[in-house]
């Protein structure tokens, strides 16, 4: 919190400061290089965590279990995982194979909502000092939680606390939960970003209504006063673009927002079983069946999915703002090659095919992000029910040597 605060204290003077000064040109070439540079540094480097008498399979799989015993959202990768540690900010544990077991390491990492800052913040080229902060929080957090959470599993080479054989079924259950609960939440948080998309483009619905509507009353007055004839269109105008405002945003909510209170309630279901299962919390009087939530969640994970993939911006901020960039300037350079074709038809049917480069650039990035998502999907409804099929199979093996 300490480092959030500062943080946010020198993200004003630096904005400030770099509004100023940007005049100069090397000055904006350095606004920009300074914080691509710390950005490398932080994002691309690792730190030693320490070391495991294990594979590196087994070594992740015990980490992973320990941090989602902790309440943590991780999500599991070949060689690595992922631990998200709040709103902004999240650290990759990487496991590498050393002679006698596996050398484990961390990266900073930064979760889609801060990816999205860091990104505009550099498209904004003189205003990338604004980055700053928030790349120095990332780190700070990521190194300590690394140092005071992760490292310890690691004190004397030894495998992360594994479960014992006579609780199994619990771990399942525990990764079973947990791995329910990252889904949901980040459906949720994509139909979140989504509805929030849709608000701003009724708010920006409501002050385009309110032009036009001030534009076509002003000119189609008759009255001779001048304060009269302002008046009257920006009472009608401002009516208007309220109206349309209000009622988009109406709207939206009623399309909307059952599903995100049904997300977020199958989200807030699933962490309070986990935190449960897990011994955070004491049970209630008449607790549901851990495996028959997850029996039952598995029935919402298509709808889950679903909403993770029209969150496609907001989870792959970095894919999706190559793509609107890519198609912005095809379009531009449509427009310039037509506005050409007569006086300049060489120029022009340059411009057609540079158009044409970057319509192509567009569909590769999104086929490639589409074929990710899609295998994504596969891959995760494929480990819902080997979870799924474990627990069973780990209950029936514990009853029956009972």
């Amino acid at each position: 919190m300490v480092v959030a605060a500062v943080s946010a204290a020198l993200a004003v003077p630096l904005a400030i400061w770099a509004l100023v000064l940007s005049g100069n040109f090397w000055l904006q070439i350095a606004l920009v290089l300074v914080p691509l540079a710390l950005f490398s540094v932080v994002f691309v480097s690792k730190g030693r965590i320490g070391h495991l008498a294990v594979p590196p399979e087994r070594a992740l799989a015990g980490i992973a279990h320990a941090m989602r015993a902790s309440l943590y959202r991780v999500t599991e990768e070949t060689g690595s995982l992922t631990v998200r540690l709040d709103s902004v900010s999240a650290v990759k544990v990487l496991a590498r194979p050393a002679a006698d077991g596996t050398d484990v390491y961390f990266q900073p990492y930064a979760t889609p909502a801060g990816w999205s800052f860091i990104i505009i913040s550099f498209f904004l080229w003189s205003l990338a000092f604004l980055a700053v902060p928030l790349i120095l929080f990332i780190f700070m957090e990521a190194r300590g939680f690394a140092r005071d959470r992760i490292a310890s599993l690691t004190t004397g080479g030894a495998q992360p606390p594994a479960p014992l054989a006579a609780t199994e079924v619990k771990a399942l259950l525990i990764d079973g939960l947990s791995e329910g609960n990252r889904l949901a939440s980040e459906a949720y948080e994509a139909e979140q970003s989504g509805y929030h998309d849709w608000l701003l483009l009724a708010l920006l619905g409501g002050i385009v209504t309110w032009g036009l509507v001030f534009a076509w009353t002003f000119t189609a007055s008759a009255e001779p006063d001048f304060g009269r004839r302002l008046e009257v269109p920006t009472v009608i105008a401002v009516a208007a673009g309220t109206m349309v405002t209000v009622l988009g945003g109406l709207v939206v909510r009623a399309a909307l927002r059952s599903r995100l209170l049904r997300l977020k309630g199958w989200a807030d279901r699933l962490r309070d079983a986990l935190a449960t299962e897990a011994g955070w919390t004491a049970p209630r009087e008449h607790p549901p069946s851990s495996f028959e939530l997850l029996s039952e969640a598995a029935r919402q994970l298509p709808e889950w999915l679903t909403s993770l993939r029209r969150g496609g911006l907001s989870r792959d901020p970095g894919t999706w703002l190559v793509i609107v960039i890519a198609g912005f300037w095809s379009a531009s350079l449509f427009v310039g090659a037509a506005s050409l074709a007569v006086f300049a038809p060489l120029l022009a049917a340059v411009l057609t095919l540079g158009g044409f480069l970057l319509t192509a650039l567009c569909y590769l990035l999104y086929q490639r992000w589409r074929r990710r998502v899609d295998s994504e999907r596969e891959r995760t409804l494929s480990d819902w029910d080997r979870r799924l099929d474990s627990v069973r199979t780990s209950m029936d093996q514990f009853l029956r040597d009972l």
